[in-house]
């Protein structure tokens, strides 16, 4: 892989149904601005990805999420409704 191509625009590889940005943070259960800063990661050599919940991060927020960031209360506070019902369906796929 060249340069170039490693530089390119990050597209079709990340948490999002099907082609689309990868943005910071984000997964099928939180809203981005929880877990990392919300924005589109670039390029592929800023993106890491957490192999335990599968998340994409840019780099600085990776370093932050690995050294011990945690979901609070206070996080889940900050959840609209809609947030809130999107994370319980992701969790919760079969509930009626």
């Amino acid at each position: 892989m060249t340069k170039h191509e490693e530089n390119s625009v990050v597209s079709g590889v990340g948490s999002t149904v099907g082609f689309g940005v990868i943005v910071c943070g984000e997964n099928a259960v939180l809203p981005a601005r929880i877990s990392g800063c919300g924005l589109p990661i670039l390029t592929i050599t800023e993106l890491y990805r957490c192999t335990d919940c599968d998340i994409p991060f840019h780099k600085n927020c990776a370093k932050k999420h690995f050294n011990g960031h945690t979901l609070t209360a206070e996080h889940v506070n900050e959840m609209t409704p809609e947030e809130v019902d999107r994370a319980y369906a992701a969790l919760t796929p079969n509930a009626s």
